[in-house]
């Protein structure tokens, strides 16, 4: 597998180890435009969420820390409803479910053709057979550097890692997107306190107007049908 590919599916996983947060939102809007480079991308908001950025900039900070610590540009950060109801009235709350728009930042400014964008989504499907494999070494590094951004930011020790790796389903493999769902077991380790968090994964690869960017939907995994629930976010 290609070094562009790890390092999407690696930046795609950063966003993993997520803290708790505090912070008030209220974005009603169903279809944002952000712009790549110079290009507007039009994105439209998962069904019973809310992008957080514009409102909420503690959160939103928080949400973004370890994608733009592994070198991704962070586009949008959406949550479920109920988590933005929950966070208006002060309430801490453990994020379960979210999904980011990102990007290299390497990409920002440069043009993709389809052929390379082809030669990803090959790629991609070739990895599924071997993904943690693939992944380990870089991925290893990535969260090393985003846990001691992690533990200076917050002024306490944390590790971030992710293991037992296992592809579920090629979603979709079209000329313009590509979409695949594996289940991954996060950790995290906060002064001596691990977390383990069976998570369910979907990516989409997106190509539009000569531009690459992920859609990423997160959710914890306690049933067959946290699956569903994961692919119908992107």
């Amino acid at each position: 597998m290609s070094i562009m590919h790890r390092r999407l599916v690696v930046l795609s996983l950063l966003p993993l180890g997520l803290a708790p947060l505090r912070a008030q939102d209220r974005s009603t809007a169903s279809l944002v435009q952000y712009v790549i480079g110079r290009t507007p991308i039009l994105i439209p908001s998962p069904a019973g969420f809310l992008e957080t950025s514009r409102r909420a900039p503690d959160l939103w900070r928080a949400a973004a820390l370890g994608p733009q610590a592994g070198g991704a540009l962070v586009l949008a950060h959406f949550l479920p409803d109920s988590d933005i109801k929950a966070l208006e009235s002060g309430r801490t709350i453990s994020v379960r479910q979210y999904m980011l728009v990102q990007l290299p930042k390497a990409a920002e400014h440069a043009i993709a053709t389809q052929a390379q964008f082809n030669s990803l989504r090959s790629g991609t499907a070739e990895m599924q057979r071997n993904l943690a494999t693939q992944l380990e070494p870089q991925l290893a590094a990535a969260l090393a550097r985003i846990s001691g951004d992690l533990s200076k930011a917050k002024a306490a020790d944390i590790q971030l890692s992710v293991g037992e790796m296992v592809p579920v389903s090629v979603d979709r493999n079209e000329p313009n997107v590509f979409v695949y769902t594996f289940l991954a077991k996060v950790s995290r380790t906060e002064s001596g306190a691990t977390e383990h968090i069976p998570t369910v994964c979907t990516f989409a690869y997106c190509f539009a107007k000569g531009k690459l960017f992920m859609l990423a939907g997160y959710k914890e995994f306690k049933s067959p049908r946290d699956i569903q629930a994961s692919r119908s976010v992107v």
